[in-house]
């Protein structure tokens, strides 16, 4: 897309010279090519440490391709929803994912059937340095998935099922405009995309127009997105305790590398300590002006918090072998941290006189 042509939209030509131009064609070719190729040779690299470590190096390869080719087509389809050409594009480019999903079960497959010798030969591969965690966790995934036929199965649904559904909602979304009346009594039709912006405006009147006029295009759309989401959840429910999930945290929590016991710790904690949060939105609605600055000065305190905990850094094996019972500590840390940071910033009593520096540690008045 040309940035000349259209004021509004971003250039893509440091991608591809335009939609279906012969550089963006080649890529495509290549593409599928590739993708057919390292499918049927997968099986083939079974049992072989060196030949999975190709494999591996191929399928980064592919995925970087493949996310740069949808990355442009999500940014085409961003620009204008109405491109019915893009939108049969994105819909091939499903069912090209779903090829490429085929893939990742096949390798996951090989890699939980390795025995420790073979494995352990894997991991050694200097071609595989700093890609160790990715690895192990490609390892696990596999031994937690279907059959490779259930899941190619799954994987080819996918696109006119849950894919298909998503696809749904983003053309409902994008194609979302709502007339909205200015602060100065002015009507314009405006794109559900800009809405965020104008939600973010220093003047309270926009974002307060922008508020309740975004809605109405929502709401009546309710019942179509209702069966869309619940579409998509529903297809997860479903493939879940074929792949040994006893519950709907189980895929989230792993794709996180967060433990239940983390994420109940983190719960608990915010709980906890709710009033905090609450206590400084009522003081930056009585502020106003000054909201802005209670906002920078929140992130600014949990940024330097992040920088103090823990000043060594840590492998991602480290922290998947972390033992649970670390969470409680952790949440403890929390709790404390959070009380302290209260301590130094009362907003109940006004704005803050001082702030606290990565050690929680009184400073003196802010400048």
């Amino acid at each position: 897309m040309n940035a000349s042509s259209t004021l509004d939209c971003w250039s893509l030509d440091s991608w591809f010279s335009g939609f279906n131009q012969p550089d963006y064609a080649v890529f495509k070719e290549d593409l599928i090519k590739d993708v057919t190729s390292l499918r049927t040779r997968v099986p083939a690299a079974r049992n072989d440490a060196a030949a999975l470590a190709g494999v591996l190096l191929e399928w980064e390869s592919l995925q970087d391709r493949l996310g740069h080719l949808g990355a442009y087509l999500g940014c085409l389809s961003a620009a204008d929803a109405t491109d019915e050409a893009v939108q049969v594009e994105e819909a091939w480019f499903s069912t090209l994912n779903a090829e490429s999903s085929k893939i990742r079960t096949l390798v996951q497959a090989a890699l939980a059937q390795l025995d420790e010798a073979t494995w352990a030969q894997l991991l050694e591969d200097a071609r595989l340095r700093q890609a160790e965690h990715a690895v192990r966790r490609m390892r696990e995934a596999g031994r937690k998935q279907m059959t490779t036929e259930m899941e190619a199965l799954a994987a080819d649904l996918n696109v006119t099922g849950l894919h298909a559904w998503g696809r749904l909602y983003d053309t409902l979304s994008g194609r979302m405009t709502f007339p909205m009346t200015f602060p100065d009594g002015h009507t314009e039709s405006v794109p559900m995309a800009r809405r965020r912006a104008l939600m973010s405006e220093p003047d309270r009147r926009l974002r307060e127009a922008a508020f309740h006029a975004g809605q109405k295009p929502w709401q009546d759309q309710a019942v179509t997105l209702a069966a869309s989401l619940n579409g998509i959840a529903g297809t997860r429910l479903g493939l879940d305790p074929r792949r040994g999930r006893s519950h709907f945290l189980d895929e989230p929590l792993f794709d996180g590398a967060l433990t239940r016991a983390s994420l109940e710790a983190m719960m608990e904690a915010i709980h906890t300590h709710i009033e905090l949060p609450r206590r400084a939105l009522r003081h930056a609605e009585v502020v106003g002006p000054r909201q802005r600055d209670v906002e920078e000065n929140l992130r600014s305190r949990l940024g330097s918090h992040r920088e103090h905990v823990g000043a060594r850094k840590r492998t991602w094996q480290e922290r998947d072998e972390e033992p649970h019972e670390r969470a409680a500590d952790r949440a403890a840390e929390h709790r404390r941290s959070v009380a302290r940071w209260g301590a130094v910033h009362p907003w109940a009593a006004g704005p803050p006189a001082r702030w606290a520096d990565g050690n929680h540690e009184l400073v003196g008045p802010r400048a």
